[in-house]
């Protein structure tokens, strides 16, 4: 359940960027900012989009309650090949041999560490000592990496963005778990649970790194730090909390390590595909007009 929950997730993130980038594309006419913020923030493309990123916020939880989280945070990855097919199938954009290669081996390539790996769902339930003392580690580490990002220059701004953001989500992921396992068992001590409260300032001081990300270089520099980086620092935080154990036959960790530098190497390809580039850049090549509806007539 907890992979159906995780794949869903992913697609909605995906049409949800998509949507988003639409609505954007369709108030880009405006000439003034603040006719172009006003007409951006009513838009029914992009309020879909926010509402299906929001939906996939909760499919997330759900996954994350069900399931192990070094097990629903990598498959978050099959976004991208997600917005491969969407680009590619309903809005008809071309993609290189090379991108269409990357995109299959991505998706391959998690599924076998996945299994070869087969992490459990944790043992451990950490006392408040030891979760303060990880959330404490992990922003600590956010707010050094946001710092070498300001005195950074060029590209490398970006990177240093981008992983500072990927830093506090990995601590996002598992406070989501624990504050879902808390509105399922003891809903009426939600809003007293320190960990909601923890989540909220973790997320978006996290969102406003990525939109820094976002605006300090390319897409290809931000989103590797982001897609790549997040996963990971999930595990590292996820397992670190939660006592998660992965296989201990040699045979299986070094093939399931092999098919992880695949999944690597294979989304720093998609990564630099135009029209991945595209679903995300505003001032990139236009969506609009171009679905299969709009072929069609």
């Amino acid at each position: 359940m907890a992979i159906a929950f995780a794949i869903l997730t992913a697609l909605a993130n995906a049409l949800g960027s998509i949507l988003q980038r639409l609505g954007l594309e369709q108030s880009s006419t405006h000439p003034e900012a603040s006719a172009k913020a006003g007409a951006v923030a009513t838009s029914p493309l992009w309020i879909g989009g926010v509402l299906l990123m929001a939906a996939g916020f909760g499919l997330q939880a759900i996954a994350l309650h069900v399931g192990s989280i070094v097990v629903v945070q990598p498959l978050l990855l099959i976004e991208l090949p997600v917005i491969v097919v969407v680009l590619v199938g309903w809005f008809g954009q071309h993609i290189a041999p090379r991108d269409r290669a990357a995109t299959f081996f991505a998706t391959l390539g998690l599924g076998l560490a996945l299994g070869l790996f087969a992490p459990d769902d944790g043992t451990r339930h950490p006392s408040l000592t030891w979760w303060l003392t990880v959330s404490l580690v992990t922003v600590g580490s956010a707010l050094a990496i946001a710092f070498l990002a300001v005195v950074a220059k060029g590209g490398r701004r970006a990177i240093f963005f981008g992983l500072s953001a990927a830093t506090g989500f990995g601590l996002v992921a598992a406070l989501t778990k624990e504050v879902g396992d808390v509105a399922v068992a003891h809903p009426e001590a939600l809003l007293s649970t320190w960990q909601l409260w923890a989540l909220v300032i973790v997320g978006a001081g996290s969102f406003v790194a990525m939109q820094r990300a976002f605006e300090a270089g390319s897409f290809a520099a931000s989103q590797s730090a982001l897609i790549l980086g997040t996963p990971l620092l999930s595990i590292v935080v996820g397992g670190a909390l939660f006592g998660v154990t992965a296989t201990t036959v040699l045979w299986r960790q070094v093939l399931g390590l092999l098919a992880t530098l695949v999944v690597v190497a294979s989304i720093a390809v998609v990564l630099r595909s135009p029209i991945v580039a595209a679903a995300h850049d505003p001032h990139a090549t236009r969506l609009t007009g171009k679905g299969w509806l709009a072929r069609r007539k």
